[in-house]
């Protein structure tokens, strides 16, 4: 019998087959209203394998222009007229000016052949990567086929890659928030660089920074976190119990976080605040007791023109702050007001920061 899981993966493909050879025959049946054509750009933004499926539809139907060519000529012979066409599909079958039966046939089959071959390409044994990213200062939500939600942070991206043994995503770069629904027989893997975390229903963050420093930061339930070269599974393979930890796994709990540099391959298991863990969700960064060259990392990444540290001892300058990065024009003010920085804007746009004195 089939698992939730695969239902529900068997489900969201055949709707994303039907829809696309829903749209495909209603364009090829005329031209839109502008009311359609604004319904049809709005699917293909809402999901990135509705561009790709309708692409696909689209290849084969330039494909199948050639055949249709040559039957076009075997129709010119047969002087058998066509009945009135009032529904889509015959609309579009007069498009072509087809007078014979073997070349509706031929173009019916076409269509089939473009559903059937949607079907395929949805099969649970041919998973697809998916990317997901968001801009700079954009906060996206995506809602995953298996009920999971992910909140994905300003300049982050993530790849997900389903299978029948589990549930994978690759952290490009950034930070997301992970909401996993509960299935024990596809664990949810997350990978960033060497790192893997792997959950059976939990709310955790993983984030990534330009230094290849990596953090596993659990707000719900408990989160196994280890490196490749201790040995945990890659590729999808499904040896994850709950029960007993991998061999060279942390079990992170929920208000603990652990700090991971890839570089100096040192690791960090630390408390954390709930409350505090999420607030880049409501546009507030939350910094306590931060040299200054991290907050500007963080702040960066919100901002379109950087902030440069120009002296070395600016960096080391230490701050606490709870700011609401919706202001970020006013960020450098603020700084201002409780370090003893200064700041100038260069005709380029870039941020120059130095100490006073």
């Amino acid at each position: 019998m089939k698992s939730a899981f695969k239902r529900t993966k068997n489900k969201e493909k055949e709707k994303i087959a039907i829809e696309t050879t829903d749209w495909f025959l209603k364009i090829k049946s005329g031209p839109l209203s502008p009311e359609e054509e604004f319904e049809f750009y709005a699917w293909l933004l809402e999901n990135p394998q509705h561009k790709q499926k309708f692409d696909m539809a689209n290849a084969l139907w330039h494909v199948s222009e050639e055949v249709a060519d040559d039957l076009r000529e075997i129709a010119e012979m047969d002087d058998i007229q066509d009945e009135p066409r009032t529904s889509p599909m015959k609309r579009w079958l007069g498009r072509i000016n087809m007078r014979s039966p073997v070349l509706q046939f031929s173009a019916m089959f076409t269509v089939v052949l473009v559903i059937v071959l949607g079907l395929w390409m949805s099969r649970p044994d041919v998973p697809s990567k998916v990317t997901y990213q968001s801009n700079t200062g954009e906060l996206k939500k995506v809602f995953l086929p298996d009920g999971s939600i992910v909140i994905l942070d300003t300049e982050s991206a993530f790849s997900r890659y389903y299978t029948d043994e589990s549930r994978n995503i690759d952290l490009i770069k950034g930070r997301a928030f992970f909401s996993v629904a509960k299935d024990p027989t596809h664990p949810f893997i997350v990978r960033t660089g060497r790192v893997v975390a792997r959950a059976l229903g939990t709310e955790f963050n993983v984030y990534r920074d330009e230094n290849d420093t990596i953090s596993v930061t659990v707000t719900r339930g408990r989160v196994q976190v280890s490196q490749k070269e201790n040995g945990l599974p890659t590729g999808g393979e499904s040896t994850f119990i709950d029960e007993k930890p991998l061999q060279g796994a942390d079990v992170i709990l929920a208000g603990q976080e652990i700090l991971i540099d890839e570089r100096e391959q040192k690791k960090e298991i630390r408390p954390v605040e709930i409350q505090h863990a999420n607030t880049w969700q409501e546009g507030r960064l939350y910094f306590q007791n931060t040299p200054l060259r991290v907050v500007i990392d963080e702040i960066n990444r919100y901002l379109l023109h950087k902030i440069i540290i120009r002296d070395y001892s600016a960096g080391d300058l230490i701050v606490s702050l709870n700011y609401d990065i919706r202001r970020h024009d006013k960020f450098l003010d603020t700084l201002e007001k409780v370090l003893p920085v200064d700041y100038e804007i260069a005709p380029d746009g870039k941020i120059y920061l130095y100490k006073k004195g």
